[in-house]
């Protein structure tokens, strides 16, 4: 949470619209990272370089070519945000530095200029966002390069050199933070990308698994889930020697208050009597069946339906629905049954939805 405003500019550049996924919009929000971190990078590197080598032959150059970088990986932060194309923006990363560090490492001594070792950042950037093979090519890029270099420089090959040994010492530094700098923001930026995409996932996942046991409008279980719950009730039910009791409801005039009030305001009485119907602790099931039937569980020691729990439900089923400032009538049936368990919960559920009672006003 120290770091939100970064996550913040992160997360401006991401467009979720544009991408197909959460691998495309985890990939994305690396490169939006690495760009926006590289582009810091150069801006003070190029800074650096106008002070520690002030005055130094052909300076300009580095100069030059950071500030340009910058502006560069500015510019496809803002690709990146109206396009979304993570694999051709992530070349367009790589190839200006990759040809930027080759042209200062000539002007500024071949194999004793270790402004090549930033080079080392661009396998890394490319394997998280553009996969394993891409980042495997960057690699082996980078891995040619340098040992051209070096073979150059072993053959005797006269490098271009315009730094003291004083310099060379105050650049290696230079590059070796700027190298660690980017290594440690890429793999932050991963890390935190990383758990972002799983708590994504987790959430969906929870969700996923909410609507496939639930009713998506009332919250209560849906007709699958609540044959499962009912193998389980009649299981307890054996166990310990109770009669299983089920409660079956009709809205006869949903149909009517559809045609009437709209589809809108019927989801309302809808969830209106689905939360009564949730407030009913004696009941170990509550269940929406299909679109007016719901169905309520419980077991008890008494062979028929405790008439005083049926009660309880009706009254609070029967207070006033209203929808704005007119008052709703719900017109139901309701069929109370109960039965050992002793047969399985189609077979009771069968005989319950046979025995549905006349409607109540």
């Amino acid at each position: 949470h120290h770091l939100l405003w970064l996550r913040q500019c992160i997360d401006y550049f991401i467009n979720d619209a544009l991408y197909n996924n959460d691998d495309e919009r985890y990939r994305a929000r690396i490169l939006a990272g690495c760009l926006l971190s590289i582009a810091l990078i150069s801006l003070l590197t190029s800074i650096s370089i106008s002070f520690i080598y002030e005055g130094a032959p052909n300076n300009y150059i580095g100069i030059t070519l950071s500030a340009f970088i910058a502006v560069l990986y500015i510019s496809l932060l803002a690709m990146l945000k109206i396009t979304g194309k993570t694999q051709i923006l992530a070349h367009g990363f790589s190839i200006p530095l990759y040809l930027s560090l080759i042209i200062s490492s000539f002007v500024a001594g071949g194999a004793e200029a270790t402004s090549s070792q930033i080079m080392y950042l661009l396998p890394v950037m490319m394997f998280f966002t553009s996969g394993i093979n891409t980042g495997l090519l960057w690699g082996a890029i980078v891995l040619v390069t340098q040992i051209t270099i070096y073979s150059m420089y072993w053959s005797g090959y006269p490098f271009a050199q315009h730094m003291n040994p004083q310099q060379v010492v105050e650049q290696s530094l230079v590059h070796f933070i700027v190298t660690l700098t980017g290594l440690v923001a890429i793999a932050w930026i991963y890390e935190r990308a990383n758990k972002r995409l799983i708590r994504e996932r987790d959430t969906r996942d929870k969700d996923n698994v909410s609507l496939a046991r639930n009713d998506y409008l009332t919250g209560l279980t849906n007709r699958s889930t609540f044959f499962t719950k009912l193998e389980h009730q009649i299981a307890a039910a054996k166990r310990q020697k109770l009669s299983l009791h089920i409660l079956i409801i009709d809205i006869n005039n949903l149909h009517h208050i559809n045609q009437l009030h709209g589809y809108h305001e019927a989801d309302i009485i809808l969830k209106s009597f689905s939360l009564r119907l949730q407030k009913q602790a004696e009941f170990t099931i509550r269940s929406r069946l299909y679109g007016k039937r719901f169905a309520l569980c419980t077991l008890s020691d008494a062979p028929a339906f405790p008439e005083a729990i049926k009660k309880s439900l009706q009254q609070a089923i029967n207070k006033p629905y209203t929808i704005g400032h007119q008052i709703v009538s719900m017109q139901y049936s309701i069929s109370a049954f109960s039965h050992l368990p002793n047969i399985t919960a189609e077979q009771i559920m069968l005989e319950a939805e046979q025995n549905i009672e006349t409607p109540n006003a």
